[in-house]
């Protein structure tokens, strides 16, 4: 996966923040949309595996390509609400627009981070696979 900084800030109110745009998190909520999650009643398993495989993939490609020691996704990384999510760092650095090495421990930064086609595919291959596993929670009466 190609990781690209695409711009940084000195930020002493939420510092130690990764803010992600992926080629990954556009298919998983492509997928979110055309399978209707949204208007499902309960709260669906395949969803949460989905979604936990999407952070956990990103979540390795922070900690590789920033050297960070932990990294955690955070609905509220960026505010109260959940308006920007993120991931919140501890340790690592990453190369400034001057060419300087930074630590995140007074910035935030916002990356891109683009799977390649086969890695796009195998992710999008595995998440069509759990369509029948979904299709059968939307079945299944609840208590």
């Amino acid at each position: 996966m190609n990781v690209e900084v695409k711009s940084e800030s000195y930020d002493w109110k939420r510092p130690n923040r990764i803010y992600v745009t992926s080629n990954l998190t556009e298919a998983t909520d492509k997928f979110f949309e055309d399978q209707k999650i949204r208007s499902m009643i309960e709260k669906s398993e395949v969803w949460s595996k989905i979604s936990r495989r999407h952070s956990r993939l990103i979540n390795s490609v922070i900690k590789k390509s920033f050297g960070c020691e932990r990294s955690m996704y955070s609905r509220y990384a960026g505010c109260s609400c959940p308006c920007s999510p993120g991931f919140v760092v501890k340790g690592g650095e990453f190369m400034d627009s001057e060419g300087k090495r930074q630590g995140f421990h007074s910035h935030s930064v916002c990356i891109e981070v683009t799977a390649s086609g086969e890695e796009l595919k195998e992710f999008t291959d595995w998440m069509d696979s759990l369509v029948p596993d979904l299709l059968a929670e939307q079945l299944t009466p609840t208590d």
